[in-house]
């Protein structure tokens, strides 16, 4: 019998040997658009700060001016869960402002740590033995471990397959089922059929949840996501957002029926087991969503550089996929993704490779997280030394 170190070892080696070994790497400081690695700065393509909040410094002295005039509103911990002595006003202000940013009849907000927590705990809350979850294929892992947490059945349909998805459907009338996708994919960038789905959800009678995590910010006139742009919000039976992406900060919501909000408040693990979060990443949130709902211009701006960026690898006959501010480089190999990657750090330029697990074997990739910070000129800075790179490499 390989006892336990043993076993851990060997799966390390296998990791090593695919070429799939993973370390933490050491950023020793990060402004916005650039990062600091090793001494070295990086023009930085692996961050999720879509609208470029970290670079705005007029923006950051704008909030913490307030530091010195009241710093209990600003204070670093919670001390307790929000079902204790956690739920400090500024909770309550912060869902209202959710509540008012979308203005569905009967719909609340709750407001969650992160992402991963609020998926993890309302999927494993709401679905019961006996119900039906059809996720899709490239969902994140979050949901796939809600999922599994759950005592649900869990059946995955084929990435952004709507002809697969109705065929689970109409093979299941009698069941609750529940549809859960992204919006936008996190390593993919593409999109979901939401128009579609929702037509789905209705004609079977299904529950439609979608994760905004990669769009809330990005699409909207209010930077609602890409429901609220699509004007759809109120097919829409749960849909979860994060504040650590777009909105440059931490936590994420749920926005859905109040009575599903009560059950969640009484039910769901991820939620009453956790301490609340800082006042401090409250407040910001909330200033944040403010500056996102003012943020037109640079939703703007991130979709014009996004299409230059695409449109230059595409023509150097590199492939890509989707159409938003996210742009994964097909690479194949682990290796090769690693060496192009590495290339381009030498160039000054992070663009992290993605590998198995995060994505199937055979698909891994540079994944290109686009900032409304960037200009063009670095845009086009970027696509060259990528272009470069592969040329050698690939």
């Amino acid at each position: 019998m390989t006892n336990f170190f043993d076993r851990i070892a060997n799966e390390l080696k296998i990791i090593a040997d695919e070429g799939n070994f993973r370390s933490l790497k050491k950023i020793s400081d990060r402004r916005g658009k650039i990062t600091e690695k090793d001494g070295k700065s990086l023009l930085n393509f692996s961050s999720n700060d879509y609208l470029g909040f970290c670079d705005e410094t007029e923006l950051q002295k704008e909030f913490y001016s307030a530091l010195c005039s009241n710093p209990y509103k600003y204070a670093p911990g919670s001390s307790a869960s929000r079902l204790l002595g956690g739920n400090f006003e500024l909770y309550d202000k912060l869902e209202n402002e959710i509540e008012s940013l979308y203005q569905v009849d009967n719909r609340k907000a709750l407001i969650f740590n992160s992402g991963y927590h609020a998926n993890l705990g309302i999927i494993q809350a709401l679905c019961k033995k006996g119900d039906l979850i059809i996720s899709d294929k490239l969902n994140h892992a979050s949901i796939i471990d809600g999922a599994r947490l759950s005592e649900a059945e869990f059946i995955r349909y084929a990435h952004n397959d709507n002809i697969h998805l109705e065929r689970i459907l109409s093979e299941n009338l009698d069941r609750n089922k529940i549809i859960i996708t992204e919006s936008v994919f996190s390593m993919d960038g593409d999109s979901a059929d939401i128009a579609g789905l929702c037509e789905l959800k209705k004609k079977y009678n299904a529950l439609l949840y979608l994760d905004e995590a990669h769009s809330f910010g990005v699409y909207g006139s209010n930077g609602g996501g890409m429901a609220s742009e699509l004007n759809l919000l109120s097919q829409i039976d749960i849909l979860v957002a994060t504040f650590g992406k777009a909105a440059g900060g931490v936590g994420a919501f749920i926005y859905a029926d109040k009575n599903i909000i009560d059950y969640l408040i009484n039910k769901c693990r991820s939620f009453i087991y956790s301490t609340a979060l800082p006042v401090v990443s409250i407040n910001w949130n909330l200033f944040a969503l403010g500056e996102i709902e003012k943020s037109q211009n640079r939703r703007n701006h991130l979709k014009h550089i996004s299409n230059i960026l695409r449109n230059r690898l595409n023509t150097a006959g590199l492939q890509t996929a989707g159409n938003s501010h996210i742009i994964p480089v097909f690479v194949g190999k682990s290796s090769d993704a690693v060496m192009l990657s590495s290339f381009l750090e030498n160039e000054s330029i992070a663009a992290f490779a993605v590998r198995p697990p995060t994505v199937p074997v055979g698909s891994s990739r540079l994944r290109l997280s686009l900032s409304s910070a960037f200009t063009e000129t670095e845009i086009e800075h970027a696509a060259d030394k990528i272009i470069e790179a592969a040329g050698k490499i690939l």
